[in-house]
Parts: structure tokens; sequence; C-alpha cells
């Protein structure tokens, strides 16, 4: 090993490949190349007893072994389901931290920068942590976060709301997220196999698709959605809607929530639940618009995949959207929230008005190369990591 490595250990919450693990994946193979040693401790699943390798690759432990990184068990959870203390949980952190003695702690969520922040401050390892939600926080969540040397906000939207709850502002450097360009690009439409996934999916080739990709629940506006997709049916009656994603929440509330989604969306028959998918590079290359009606959004991925895919989107004036796509000068593809009258409206223009669509097209692509590239987010993260390794020492 190169006199010149550090180790970095990277705590994630679960394993799974959502928005916050997605956007880290993106940045630790050019970490990797920056002589950093990665290791990554998370609720992950031993190769051996997946049940396939196509399972194991659709994990996060499945892409950090690709990446060749290093996994230790750190779960939130006992063997049988039931939740740890936190107690619990920072005795576990603990103990990792003791055997790998890393140079600098990176915790992936909010969730885990409020666990372990207390744990490496009392160790004396350099710490920072991410902040990827616009929640309310307890008075002792935010000291806890707070014994972080380093604090990590998605978006400057996301930076003040937690600043006003008294997280300390000195501390706080906003980092975009960064997407991966060659992944999520223009040229897919062009591939022939597009044809035959629109196909695929029951939709005939002229009919626009309208996009959906997220959690199935509240605070992403799935109810605005589906009622935004039957107005829009009066004036683009062939349209179809695709809705990726999945609900996380076993609350009965959330459980009514999608059931009366799918019977709003059920007449028309023209809205396809699709689950989870990894195939969203592609779905977005055969769709038109991307529909993202949240009630609330730190700085959404989706959209920044849509951006590096040149794919118009309709999204809401909330969070760090508007950060995202405020300056476009095109289109105006914000909305208010919960708006699904002017949602229909704005996605109607950009399904019948071919000139409007490609040149908001062009700008979100060139938007994506010049903001959201993976390589400025990880020169930036980098730049942090640098910093508080040099502090360490």
């Amino acid at each position: 090993m190169s006199k010149n490595t550090k180790t970095l250990l990277v705590v994630f919450e679960f394993d799974t490949l959502n928005g916050g693990e997605n956007s880290m994946l993106a940045a630790l193979s050019l970490l990797i190349e920056s002589q950093w040693q990665i290791i990554a401790a998370l609720p992950c699943r031993a190769a051996s007893s997946a049940s396939s390798h196509q399972v194991l690759d659709q994990t996060l432990t499945g892409q950090l072994i690709n990446l060749g990184i290093e996994t230790i068990s750190l779960s939130t959870h006992q063997d049988d389901g039931t939740r740890k203390s936190q107690d619990q949980y920072r005795d576990d952190f603990a103990e990792i931290l003791n055997q790998q003695r890393p140079n600098v702690v990176l915790c992936n969520s909010l969730s885990t920068s409020r666990l372990c922040g207390p744990v490496t401050a009392r160790g004396n390892i350099r710490a920072a942590g991410y902040l990827r939600d616009i929640i309310k926080l307890s008075c002792k969540a935010v000291e806890d976060i707070n014994q972080l040397d380093r604090i990590i906000a998605v978006s400057h939207a996301t930076m003040d709301f937690h600043v006003e709850q008294a997280m300390e502002a000195q501390k706080i450097r906003v980092v975009y997220n960064g997407v991966e360009l060659e992944q999520f690009h223009p040229r897919l439409r062009a591939l022939p196999q597009m044809a035959d996934l629109k196909a695929s999916l029951g939709i005939p080739k002229e009919s626009p698709v309208v996009l959906y990709v997220g959690q199935i629940g509240m605070r992403k506006g799935i109810d605005v959605l589906v009622k935004a997709f039957n107005l829009l049916l009066e004036t683009v009656p062939e349209s179809h809607l695709l809705i990726v994603g999945q609900r996380h929440s076993q609350k009965q509330e959330a459980i009514d929530y999608e059931r009366q989604a799918l019977l709003a969306s059920a007449e028309s028959g023209r809205v396809h639940w699709l689950g989870r998918r990894c195939d969203v590079a592609e779905l977005m290359a055969i769709s038109d618009v991307l529909l993202h009606p949240a009630r609330q959004e730190p700085l959404g991925r989706v959209l920044l995949e849509a951006a590096a895919s040149g794919l118009p989107i309709v999204t809401t004036l909330v969070g760090g959207s508007p950060e995202i796509l405020g300056c476009n000068e095109s289109f105006d593809l914000l909305c208010h929230k919960d708006d699904a009258a002017a949602m229909a409206t704005r996605v109607g223009e950009l399904l019948t008005n071919e000139t409007i669509r490609q040149a908001v097209s062009l700008e979100l692509r060139n938007l994506a190369v010049r903001r959201f590239n993976r390589n400025g987010c990880a020169q930036s993260l980098l730049s942090i990591l640098d910093d508080l390794n040099r502090q360490q020492h």
C-alpha cells in the first residue's frame, strides 16, 4: 500500500440503492483513485447468503464489492428485526472504530450522522456527515450531529433549514450530488432497443410517455401525480404514465395511501406501476417528460438524472429543486406543490410542442454537465476529506 494511502470509513444506513446510496457510489471510485482506501459499514448481505449474484448486484453491498471495497456489518436492527437502541448501535460502531482506526469517517445519512457523531468525537476521530433530508429534528439530534467536524448539505435549502434548527453553520458545506453523465445520456434515445423496451411495456410507438421515479408515499405527492395525469388525458389522451418505485413504510396510513392511488389510476388503463427497476436510464430514454410532484425534496437525484438524460422535467417549488431548475430559460419547469392542474398544463405543453421540448432537453443536459457531474461532486468531497485528514495529524 502506498504511504500516501488514507483510510476512509463510510457508514451507510441501508443496503439499498436509493438516491443517497447512488449519490455516494458515484463519488467513491474517484476517491479511490485519489489514494483513499475505502471501507464501508452497513447492514450488508454476505455474498454466500444471496440467492444469486444478480440479487447481490441489486444491493449496495453488491455494488461496493464490485468496486473492490471491503464491507463490514453494521445495522440499526438486531437479527430478529427489532431495532437496536442508540447505545447498542454506538457500541457496535465504536468497536469497528477500534478495529479499523480510520483516518476519517463519513456518514452517508442524517440518521447515521446523528448516531455516529458522539462516538467519533469521543474517539477523537475526524468525521463528516451528510444531510440528505429536510425534516424537523429534536434538540438532542441536532446536538449529536453538531459533534461532527464537518456537515455536508446537498443543497442550500437543506443547509438553511437545518441552520434554523441550531445546527452549526460554520461546520456546514454545500456539495451538490453528482450524476454519471455517460450512464444518463440523451444518446440512449437513438438506440434501437429503446423501441423494444417501449413495446414490452405495452405502449404504442407514437404515444407520449410521462415518467415518475421515486418512493411511493405522501411526501412525494403520488396522489397529485395521478390527479395531474388524469387531467392531462383530457388534452393528450394518448399519453401513458410509468410509475417506478415502491412503498417503504409499513404503516397502515401509507398502505392505504398507496391503495387509493392505485384505485385512482385504474380507470384510464394508461398508468403502468412498474415497481423497483434497475433500468431507470433506459426508461428515461423512452420517456418524454419526468413529472415529479414532491411536497418536499432536499435535492432530488432523479431530477439530476433526468437533466443529464436531456429529459424535460415538471416539478415543484420546494426544497432544493429551484436550485437545480430555477435558472432554466427555455420554459418554466416549476409549479406550486399540490397544484395538479398547473402540472398537467405544463406537461401538456411540453408533450405537444416539440420545439420547446428540444430546447428544454438541451438546456438541461448542459446544466447537468456544468453543475452536477460526478467529478465536480467528488472533488468537493475530496477537498473536505483531505482537510479533515490533515487536521487528524
